[in-house]
């Protein structure tokens, strides 16, 4: 027998089976509140299993750290792709909307669909083991004897198809630990609606355009008029930021600036 032993003893756990059903109750409840405020069908499946389960870590993902207000960290495991699930749920987009260019890269969206992701994660967090604080994201890792099968951690998945968020519930913090608390009461969520009215997003109208060859481009002069392709009482285009059209209008003056009257959504 070696003479010199780890000085650092790690318990051995077993991940219990009530514990397993009390936190995919507690996640289900959670799932639920959070599909009163944004998605009423958002589809998302509930399971628990054992921490070593190496489905865990999906393809083009990574890890967030959250600090329990009794000192716990607890590991979040968030795949790019379920964001997208989310997104495309929220904004009710298939594959071929979801990839045409009035969607893609959005300013709105993907604002929205952060504010989403990050609520579900605190209801979980707080459904699961009570408040937490997130420390730091996508730049560490949890330590491996949290996914050791005899750590008595638990995976609770929300799963969207086969892509899940994942939060990783060690030992200490299970329902039936005697040192678990009970966790507090979440803060209602509020509705999309409420959610939406503080999201930024910019907005311009267009002028006009025209095309000219590149030496009337190199010619041109102070003092230049260029004649543009839209007649005077024309209405202009409002565009959001990603060049998305949401209404026409006509330009105007109010309070000493400039104006816009906008009057219908453009034709389609």
């Amino acid at each position: 027998m070696n003479s010199v032993i780890n000085s650092i003893v790690l318990p051995i756990a077993l991940l219990k089976q009530r514990d397993m059903e009390a936190c995919t109750e507690r996640a289900r409840g959670s799932v639920i509140e959070w599909e009163g405020a944004w998605l009423s069908s958002s589809k998302i499946a509930v399971d628990c299993c054992l921490a070593s389960d190496p489905s865990i870590e999906q393809p083009n993902g990574g890890w967030r750290a959250y600090r329990h207000s009794q000192g716990t960290l607890i590991w979040c495991y968030l795949p790019n792709e379920f964001a997208r699930q989310i997104e495309n749920r929220i904004f009710d987009l298939d594959e071929t909307l979801r990839n045409m260019d009035r969607h893609r890269d959005s300013e709105l969206a993907q604002g929205v669909t952060t504010k989403a992701v990050d609520d579900l994660v605190t209801l979980l967090m707080n459904g699961l083991v009570g408040p937490a604080t997130l420390q730091f994201e996508m730049d560490s890792v949890p330590d491996s004897w949290l996914f050791n099968r005899h750590s008595g951690s638990a995976a609770v998945k929300a799963s969207i198809g086969d892509v899940a968020l994942t939060i990783v519930v060690p030992f200490e913090r299970l329902p039936s630990n005697p040192v678990a608390r009970k966790p507090d009461a979440s803060k209602p969520l509020a509705t999309l609606p409420v959610a939406l009215s503080n999201t930024e997003v910019r907005v311009f109208a267009e002028l006009g355009e025209i095309e000219m060859s590149l030496g009337n481009f190199a010619s041109l002069q102070l003092g230049d008029v260029i004649n543009l392709s839209i007649a005077i009482d024309q209405p202009l285009t409002v565009f959001t930021g990603n060049r998305c059209p949401i209404a026409l209008a006509h330009l105007g003056q109010q309070s000493g600036f400039r104006a816009l009257d906008m009057f219908k959504l453009p034709h389609k």
